[in-house]
């Protein structure tokens, strides 16, 4: 059992790094060797990359966190790669090699962010992603609901069912689009009007679907969960999916997305070692 990281979530500024590589892949990279993990010259340019295209794409601006819980431990696994702050893991998680994933229904990550509070971020600009390995049956991924209010991404019926993601609009907060399995990077969008759920396996990328309606509400004033919802202050279980990367911020376009998931997809499986399916 992983017992709660009461050390973490500080909210610390990164250490100034030097080195060649961009200097927030430098300064990540540091926050996670301070850790414990042992990152590898391939590894490094992995991150430096993803730093480097995600400014020059354009997405890396909108991204409010961004986790890459792949290094086997809750310390590293808890470290935000744009924000510099840190979350908070409670109860039995699994820090495998290369995901997390919830032993129990005890199991939690707190990311430490509000998601009312997040620069750029409202009911008519949100983005949400979560990188699955494995998927198995209903699961919230990612995300806080209060009432009406909601921001967050799951799956229904596991391998073979279907995405939802929850952003507010005036249709209701629920876009519920087939998936044809469910491991993947996943993604859901929401910018002027315009809602997404999008889905990345191996290089193929597809738009589940997509529609246009007024928004309403506000995002939840509670910290956003992964690995199981915040549901009013109290995380809602779900099964247990293999978790590799997940994020949330400000709306992006269509192009953003695909540029997006395209380095998050390259930046996992060069550090790890896997595929996607």
């Amino acid at each position: 059992m992983v017992p709660p990281q009461l050390g973490l979530g500080l909210g610390l500024p990164r250490p100034t790094v030097v080195g060649g590589l961009d200097s927030d892949a430098a300064a990540y990279i540091a926050l996670i060797e301070g850790d414990g993990v042992s990152v590898s010259s391939a590894q490094k340019t992995a991150i430096d990359n993803f730093y480097t295209t995600g400014k020059s794409e354009g997405w890396y601006s909108k991204l409010s966190r961004f986790f890459l819980p792949i290094w086997g431990s809750a310390a590293p696994n808890a470290e935000c790669l744009v924000s510099g702050t840190t979350g908070v893991f409670t109860g039995n998680v699994t820090q495998g090699s290369g995901f997390i994933a919830r032993a129990d229904s005890t199991g939690f990550f707190d990311t430490s962010a509000n998601a009312a509070s997040l620069t750029g971020v409202d009911n008519d600009s949100a983005w949400l992603g979560v990188l699955v390995k494995t998927a198995t049956g209903n699961d919230q991924y990612l995300g806080a609901q209060s009432g009406t209010n909601l921001f967050l991404l799951r799956s229904i019926a596991g391998g073979g069912g279907s995405i939802t993601s929850e952003i507010m609009s005036s249709v209701g907060g629920r876009f519920n689009t087939s998936s044809g399995g469910n491991a993947g990077i996943i993604s859901a969008r929401r910018l002027s009007g315009t809602r997404a759920n999008i889905k990345r396996t191996s290089s193929a990328r597809s738009v589940l679907g997509s529609s246009t309606d007024a928004s309403v509400g506000t995002p939840p004033s509670l910290n956003m969960y992964a690995l199981q919802k915040n549901n009013a202050g109290s995380p809602t279980s779900g099964a247990g999916s293999e978790i590799g990367a997940f994020w949330f911020g400000q709306g992006v376009t269509d192009q953003q997305d695909s540029d997006c998931t395209a380095a998050v997809k390259t930046l996992w499986e060069t550090c790890t070692g896997l595929s996607l399916p």
